[in-house]
């Protein structure tokens, strides 16, 4: 009887310790709910300034965009008139160099490299 009035007794406390150890366990796991509850707020609060940052970004990324393209185009129009101005100008120079060649396809492409008349002028 003795035994197993000892072998309750370890039994007993066992049980006790378990409880002892359930009862650490959920007092952490209620802290760490509470901590969270009360760190939502601040997280929310942070992905809102977040994206209204990156919304305000983007709205100045766009602004500048269009600046760019605006002055881009108004300058580029005139460079790129002045560079078809000096490229029919080159062409209409050139033209009578070419003329021959151009006419005489045949004779061109059968003589070899060597003999093939070169055209002359300015380049």
């Amino acid at each position: 009887m003795a035994s197993r009035l000892a072998e309750e007794m370890a039994l007993s406390q066992q049980h006790e310790e378990i409880l002892a150890r359930r009862e650490v366990a959920l007092r952490a796991a209620e802290r760490l709910a509470d901590s969270r509850a009360q760190g939502l707020p601040r997280v929310l609060e942070a992905a809102e300034a977040a994206a209204a940052k990156r919304s305000a970004m983007l709205q100045a990324v766009d602004a500048a965009e269009h600046r760019l393209k605006t002055r881009i185009d108004a300058s580029s129009r005139a460079d790129i008139l002045t560079q078809q101005c000096r490229y029919w100008a080159s062409v209409e120079r050139l033209l009578p160099d070419w003329e021959g060649v151009l006419h005489r396809p045949d004779e061109a492409s059968t003589q070899p490299e060597s003999d093939a008349p070169a055209p002359q002028g300015n380049a």
